[in-house]
């Protein structure tokens, strides 16, 4: 009974790293605009991102942890890593993304930046879409298999 139960929780961390790196965009989109947002910088050692976060109460959530430094590992179309919950609403979640998108993904407790879109219309459940890069994604793809990232308010 303990190998079974020792196997399962093994089975469940792999498939919370294994989803990270997967998530697929729907033809969902996001459903907020960047009106009256809040202006960040995402810092990768000597790389400063410009980025905006939706004038969302999840966006807002973030912003009072900040900053903060988060861990970030390259997946298939994102980077993404763990973060402090971001609390949310059920109208806050929604499947879809767009490349540059800003995201906490819910079952993994991670933020997520976004640098491909897929071409298909199926997707993961579960991602609070907070904010957008300002600036071309490009900047973002090639940084490595992991980062550090630390999100700031813009000064």
């Amino acid at each position: 009974m303990k190998q079974i139960l020792s196997f399962s929780a093994m089975m469940l961390m792999l498939l919370s790293f294994s989803i990270c790196g997967t998530v697929q965009a729907s033809n969902a989109g996001s459903k907020t605009s960047h009106e009256n947002g809040t202006r960040i910088t995402l810092t990768i050692g000597d790389i400063v991102i410009p980025a905006i976060l939706h004038n969302t109460n999840p966006a807002k959530d973030l912003v009072s942890m900040l900053p903060v430094t988060v861990s970030l590992n390259r997946g298939p179309v994102d980077y993404c890593g763990g973060i402090a919950p971001i609390h949310y609403e059920k109208e806050d979640v929604q499947a879809g993304y767009h490349s540059g998108d800003l995201a906490y993904w819910i079952p993994g407790r991670d933020f997520v930046i976004f640098t491909e879109t897929k071409k298909t219309a199926s997707g993961v459940p579960d991602l609070v879409i907070i904010g957008q890069i300002s600036t071309d994604i490009q900047a973002v793809r090639d940084l490595g298999s992991t980062i550090e990232v630390t999100i700031a308010l813009d000064r």
